[in-house]
């Protein structure tokens, strides 16, 4: 039991090593600029404990204030307000949509309507053609 639960740690920690090793280009920039910043530091406060304590304190208020403003899965405030704006944006987007669609109905109607006085205005117009055929060809019976 004891050799099964080395062999697991080893898993693990060959796991790590792929991970970090994985991630060495982001971690070992971030690893040098803490140690630059922190020798720095240290030589203006050597050995003095009370500024490593302030250093953990700010940290841990910092990281608490992180978590109680964006605890779990919620999502800042100003992330939620622009998932707001973007939905509204679509929502105006599908507006205008429909507003195109029935514009364009619309002018399909106004189109089929002056077709349809144009249509109408011929049709006057062979109608009057017509009555007055008619008339001559009545005329020219009633003159025989």
């Amino acid at each position: 039991m004891i050799f099964q639960t080395i062999d697991l740690v080893q898993t693990i920690a060959d796991i790590v090593a792929a991970i970090l090793t994985f991630l060495n280009p982001i971690v070992a920039p971030m690893g040098s600029w803490m140690v630059s910043w922190m020798d720095y530091v240290l030589q203006f406060f050597p050995n003095n404990i009370i500024f490593y304590i302030i250093i953990s304190a700010i940290i841990i208020a910092t990281g608490a204030i992180v978590n109680i403003a964006w605890s779990g899965d919620k999502k800042p405030k100003f992330l939620e307000k622009v998932k707001k704006l973007k939905e509204k944006v679509e929502e105006a987007e599908e507006l205008e949509e429909k507003v195109a669609k029935k514009a364009k109905k619309r002018e399909e109607k106004v189109e089929k309507a002056e077709e349809a006085e144009e249509v109408e205005e011929k049709v006057k117009k062979k109608a009057k053609k017509l009555k007055k055929k008619v008339e001559k060809a009545e005329e020219a019976e009633e003159a025989e």
